[in-house]
């Protein structure tokens, strides 16, 4: 079977990807990753083949993204889904994707939940697709509309289909009730001594809190992760706070 995977820029929309790639790779599919020159270290430095696309035009996506950061968070929330995801991001890796859904024809295609441009690609080609989870799927679900506008234009009835697709996640249905008819949940399980032993022999329940790889960066950051961290300093728990690199110190 020949499975191709895309995603879009940063290591919270590629990480969900890698169990299933590597699952794929185990049992002998064939697999090619697609995906920014963002991911270009990070996919050479894995031992699957690879195809890099472009980026947006920097000053288009610099406008946008000053204009996300300008408004409320829904309303910002709603401008990077359309504007970002739905058309930048759509608009730069189409090429690549249609040229590698046209010439190396996968059986299936498996995109992060914000990677549209394989989508469109693999309605074109008549080829499957699938959806992988990087947030709530309520959340999901919510942006899905914003869609239409940007992605109508490629093909009738590519959001409803999107929509309809098999929707793979990571999440228990206890913490994520998902609307997507076709969920599907999967899990990893983690090695003996995954983690250092950095609660000195503590053996609380561990909670692990996370806002992604991009939310450090925003200048609300601080604020928000000493209330992340406040919220849990006074329970009976372990706590793993995990952050992007571009992530301010909340204490600064």
């Amino acid at each position: 079977m020949r499975v191709l995977f895309a995603s879009t820029t940063g290591a919270g929309h590629f990480h969900p990807l890698v169990p299933l790639i590597d699952a794929c790779t185990a049992r002998g599919d064939d697999v090619l990753v697609v995906a920014p020159p963002g991911l270009g270290a990070a996919l050479a430095a894995r031992e699957q083949p690879y195809r890099i696309g472009a980026r947006p035009p920097d000053d288009e996506l610099t406008r946008v993204m000053t204009r996300v950061l300008e408004l409320p968070p829904d309303d910002g929330v709603s401008l990077m889904t359309r504007e970002v995801f739905g058309r930048l991001c759509v608009t730069a890796m189409l090429p690549t994707l249609e040229a590698a859904c046209r010439e190396w024809r996968p059986d299936l295609v498996v995109h992060e939940a914000y990677e549209f441009a394989s989508v469109v690609a693999a309605e074109h080609q008549g080829i499957p697709h699938a959806r992988v989870a990087v947030s709530a799927a309520g959340f999901a679900r919510s942006t899905d509309t914003l869609l239409r506008p940007v992605l109508g234009p490629y093909g009738p009835g590519i959001v409803e289909r999107l929509r309809d697709s098999p929707y793979l996640t990571r999440l228990p249905a206890s913490l994520d009730p998902s609307p997507y008819a076709l969920t599907h949940r999967y899990h990893e399980t983690p090695e003996p001594d995954a983690l250092p032993d950095w609660w000195g022999g503590a053996e609380e329940p561990l909670v692990h809190l996370t806002l992604g790889t991009e939310a450090g960066a925003l200048p609300t950051a601080g604020g928000l992760y000493r209330a992340v961290l406040e919220a849990v300093g006074g329970l009976p728990v372990r706590a793993l706070l995990t952050a992007g690199h571009g992530t301010v110190d909340p204490y600064s």
